[in-house]
């Protein structure tokens, strides 16, 4: 089987790690992602351990190994959730099924 080398359309969730842009890990989080004809954005929910993340560029990094660059916009509170958006940037990575 030949290993994937961008995201499929779609929507996915997966636990990543949060990196900064010198790739130093900051936290982990869901991240739910969703990916169509090439452009992808997502949010990160579930903070661990509760950090907070401010405005700017960071690396994602799901558990298997696969990185993508991501520009979170923010904060966002719904109820006792804290959720950041973000939009991908440059291609997705292969965060779907193999």
């Amino acid at each position: 089987m030949r290993p994937r080398r961008a995201a499929i359309d779609g929507t996915y969730t997966t636990r990543v790690d949060i990196l900064d842009e010198q790739a130093r890990f900051i936290t982990s989080a869901n991240c739910e992602i969703s990916v169509q004809g090439g452009s992808w954005s997502g949010t990160l929910t579930g903070i661990e351990p509760n950090a907070h993340l401010g405005s700017g560029r960071y690396r994602l990094r799901t558990r298997d190994g696969a990185e993508a660059e991501v520009a979170v916009r923010g904060r966002q509170r719904v109820g006792s959730e804290e959720r950041y958006p973000f939009t991908g940037v440059g291609p997705p990575a292969a965060f779907g099924g193999s």
